[in-house]
């Protein structure tokens, strides 16, 4: 774990998790780099949890614009998604969502005689 990321607890948290999180198969093929890679993973996912949390704490995923007499999106909302899509963008990019894993079982299944 990055001395970054062991310094603040809720990063170390989520670091962890997603090393646990790791299919097995692709733990073999985890480099010192990667650590990286990993740890922008933590970030963006963590960003999603707070951003979350505080919409769900709010109960609205708007807020009141007084200066313009309107309802606007809330800023929390904004920074959820957006930090959600980048986390999805890591995991399509490591080939750990659920798609891609079912598309790597069907390769490994093509690529075996016995099966044909």
């Amino acid at each position: 774990m990055p001395k970054r990321v062991a310094e603040n607890d809720d990063l170390a948290e989520v670091w962890t998790e997603i090393v646990e999180a790791i299919p097995e198969e692709d733990l073999a093929d985890v480099r010192e780099g990667d650590k990286l890679f990993l740890e922008a993973m933590a970030r963006h996912y963590l960003m999603s949890v707070i951003a979350s949390d505080e919409v769900f704490l709010a109960g609205t995923t708007t807020i009141r614009d007084d200066h313009n007499g309107r309802d606007a999106k809330s800023p929390a909302e904004v920074i959820m998604r957006a930090q959600s899509a980048a986390f999805l963008s890591y995991l399509k990019e490591a080939g750990w969502t659920p798609k891609a894993r079912k598309a790597r079982s069907k390769v490994e299944s093509d690529d075996n005689p016995f099966l044909s």
